[in-house]
């Protein structure tokens, strides 16, 4: 199971409680440029509102800071790593083409994460093959390749980075702002377009990405395409 950005997240509930606190902050003013959808925007909130009057129970030592208060209090702590291994919210920050020095901080990207034992230096050179199969209802089966026969991530990465767009007309260059910028942790996954992109072309580029070391990501692939059945 690949971590992804969850090990940004603390633990502690004093540097938890700062995290939550500013990430939301953050969000609400940056999630669009940064391209997070507004139910996960909604959610993180949801996970800061419900922290913070445990937060101030839990300093208070002597009256309230209860074995049931910090019972809830992992709880959430939980909840919020299970959301980040489950939604990638953070990791999509950290790919997305607008993120800034300031978003690297407030969120602990390149801080928090563990140390792999080997490091990698060198840029990934290889692109991933890549085959597509609409299989309906607006979905596309994808399944990307590296040497071997079987559909695999490469050892150097840990994810596949695909950006892409849904239209008639193709996007010009990967590095077309309007793109959807996702990642996958499995070579061989579904890309739900929409039903109601029956009939039109989906426009998509992919490359190898290690979310520990993004500086080592691979070249962008040619751009592939496929109509949505």
């Amino acid at each position: 199971m690949i971590p992804y950005m969850s090990t940004c997240i603390p633990f502690a509930p004093r540097e938890f409680n700062s995290y939550i606190l500013n990430t939301s902050t953050h969000l609400k003013g940056s999630a669009e440029r940064l391209g997070v959808e507004p139910s996960l925007v909604t959610a993180w909130d949801g996970f800061n509102s419900r922290w913070t009057p445990l937060y101030e129970k839990y300093l208070d030592e002597f009256n309230s800071r209860t074995p049931a208060v910090i019972s809830q209090m992992t709880g959430i702590i939980e909840e919020v790593h299970q959301f980040e291994d489950e939604k990638h919210m953070i990791a999509k920050i950290a790919i997305s083409p607008n993120v800034t020095a300031v978003d690297l901080e407030v969120f602990n990207i390149n801080m928090g994460r563990r140390q792999s034992r080997s490091v990698p230096q060198t840029p990934i050179k290889s692109q991933p093959l890549v085959v597509l199969k609409p299989i309906g209802g607006g979905t596309i089966d994808i399944r990307c390749y590296g040497a071997g026969k079987r559909a695999a991530i490469i050892d150097e990465a840990d994810c596949i980075q695909y950006r892409y767009a849904v239209g008639a007309i193709p996007p010009p260059s990967v590095e077309e702002a309007s793109l959807q910028n996702e990642i996958s942790s499995k070579a061989a996954f579904l890309l739900k377009a929409g039903a109601e992109n029956e009939g039109i072309r989906l426009y998509i580029y992919f490359r190898w990405y290690n979310t520990r070391h993004p500086d080592i990501a691979g070249p962008w692939s040619s751009q592939y395409t496929t109509i949505i059945l």
